[in-house]
C-alpha cells in the first residue's frame, strides 16, 4: 500500500518568510504564511505574497474567442482587465493574450473547470499558458501604495492617472512586472512576476514598504480584500 501524500508546495518567498513565520496554512496546494511576526494591523502600505491564488493564462490565435464561447467575459482591448461573473480576474495582455486569476481558492473550481474544457476541444483556442508555478504574485495596498511605486516604476499608477481597470506591463525596480490596479474602494496593486525573479522584487518592495513606514502582512493579517 502507498501511505505517501502530496507535501504543500513552497513558493519562492518560503525561505524569506519562515524566519519571521508565526503558522502556516495550506491553500491551492501551498504552503501559506498565516502571520508574520512583528507585522503591525493596520500598516500603511503593506505587502504580502499572493502566489498560491489559482491562475491560469491563455494565449495564441482563437484565445479570445474561445474563452467568450465558454462563458468567460474578456475585456474589449490590451491592457484592461475585469472580474468575470465567476469572481475571476481576467486581464488581457495583448490581442490573444490572457491572465486569469481565482480571487479566493474557492473561485479555484472555475479556472479548473476551464482548463478541463480546454483539453476537452481540438478546436482553434490558443495554448494553456503555465501561470501558476511561472508567475509569483504580490498584493500591494494602503492610502500610500501609490507612493511605492513613485520610488520603484517610471509609470505613473497613481489613482488619479491609472484607472482601476488597467493593467500596465512595465518594470518595477528595473523587473519587468505586470501591474493591475485592484480595486477603487481602496489603494491595491496586484503585482506578477517570473517566479526566478521574485525573491529580488520582494525584498525591494519590501525595503520601500518599510521606508514608508509600513510592512509585510501574513494572509492572516490583511484587511478584508477576499484574498483567502
Amino acid at each position: 500500500m502507498n501511505d505517501t501524500q502530496t507535501l504543500p508546495r513552497r513558493g519562492p518567498l518560503h525561505a524569506r518568510l519562515a524566519p519571521h513565520a508565526r503558522g502556516w496554512r495550506e491553500v491551492n496546494g501551498y504552503q501559506v504564511c498565516a502571520q508574520l511576526q512583528g507585522a503591525v494591523l493596520g500598516a500603511d502600505p503593506w505587502l504580502a505574497d499572493q502566489t498560491h491564488l489559482p491562475r491560469l493564462g491563455l494565449k495564441g490565435r482563437g484565445a479570445a474567442d474561445w474563452l467568450a464561447a465558454a462563458g468567460v467575459t474578456v475585456p474589449d482591448a490590451p491592457n484592461l482587465w475585469l472580474r468575470d461573473a465567476t469572481g475571476v480576474r481576467v486581464a488581457r495582455l495583448g490581442a490573444q493574450d490572457f491572465l486569469l486569476e481565482a480571487e479566493a481558492e474557492a473561485d479555484g473550481a472555475a479556472l479548473a473547470r476551464l482548463a478541463a474544457a480546454w483539453s476537452a476541444d481540438s478546436g482553434r483556442r490558443g495554448q494553456l499558458v503555465p501561470r501558476q508555478h511561472a508567475l509569483a504574485s504580490f498584493l500591494v495596498g494602503g492610502e500610500r501604495a501609490a507612493d511605492l511605486f513613485v520610488r520603484l516604476c517610471a509609470v505613473d499608477l497613481r489613482p488619479t492617472h491609472f484607472a482601476v481597470d488597467a493593467v500596465a506591463q512595465t518594470q518595477v525596480a528595473l523587473t519587468t512586472a505586470i501591474v493591475l490596479r485592484d480595486t477603487d474602494i481602496a489603494p491595491r496593486y496586484r503585482l506578477y512576476v517570473d517566479t526566478s525573479l521574485a525573491l529580488y522584487l520582494w525584498d525591494r518592495l519590501h525595503e520601500v514598504t518599510v521606508a514608508l513606514g509600513g510592512g509585510a502582512l501574513g494572509a492572516e493579517q490583511l484587511p478584508d480584500v477576499g484574498v483567502l
